[in-house]
């Protein structure tokens, strides 16, 4: 592949990732020029707490794993992130160590954004497109303090439901069943609970026609019924 085609797939990768869709040709044009390629096996570290945020991630292939080391040695996973998702962003906004770290679970190729590149662009922005930037960083962020409460604030079951209904929110707009391809072992390593406490959940969901569990999947049969349920459960 040629300069000229990897800046052009750059900048559509740019667009998807939502955060520069408002920017204009030029600031397009010299962010995509700036991104860099990384590659990364299954279980290798991206980046770990405490090390330096240079940079911000855009995901193009594989899944990234965003967790922290509970005080019993256990990897408590915060989000699963498929493409074209954004991670990092922390960091990259304050320049201040890495707060979480990130593993890939497959073969993962991502493209960086120097944080130091990104400050040259500062003067030469709008503050529309600069206003846009931040809000969309800051929305990703919500979403990251939003698994954080669901693990420290919810019981067992309330955190398992929570989090099925968090994964069918990607289901097509006005169905309301959806399939989560997601196994026993991931979904308790999502939620700091053994496996044998999310089967036994899971069994009752099932008991109650809320869910279909097969191997490595999840069928949420209704979304709306399993909202009814998580009112009545609570945070127990």
């Amino acid at each position: 592949m040629n300069l000229v085609q990897a800046k052009e797939d750059n900048r559509e990768l740019l667009l998807k990732a939502g955060i520069f869709h408002d920017l204009d040709e030029k600031t397009l044009s010299f962010l995509s020029s700036k991104l860099t390629l990384n590659k990364f096996y299954p279980e290798s570290a991206i980046y770990e707490k405490g090390s330096p945020s240079t940079g911000l991630y855009i995901l193009t292939q594989g899944i990234v794993d965003l967790y922290s080391i509970s005080p019993n040695g256990k990897r408590v996973v915060f989000s699963s992130l498929k493409p074209i998702s954004t991670f990092g962003e922390i960091g990259f906004l304050d320049g201040k160590p890495r707060e979480t770290e990130a593993i890939a679970q497959t073969v993962v190729e991502t493209l960086v954004l120097k944080r130091a590149d990104y400050i040259d662009l500062m003067d030469t922005i709008g503050p529309l497109s600069w206003f846009n930037i931040m809000y969309m960083l800051c929305q990703s962020n919500r979403t990251l303090l939003h698994n954080i409460e669901t693990l420290t604030l919810s019981g067992p079951k309330g955190r398992i439901i929570r989090k099925l209904l968090e994964l069918s929110s990607k289901r097509v707009r006005g169905r309301d069943s959806f399939n989560i391809q997601i196994s026993h072992e991931k979904l308790g390593s999502m939620l700091d609970l053994t496996r044998e406490s999310v089967s036994k959940i899971l069994a009752d969901l099932e008991e109650r026609d809320l869910i279909t569990k097969s191997r490595g999947s999840i069928l949420v049969k209704t979304v709306a019924g399993l909202q009814l349920y998580l009112g009545e459960v609570g945070d127990d």
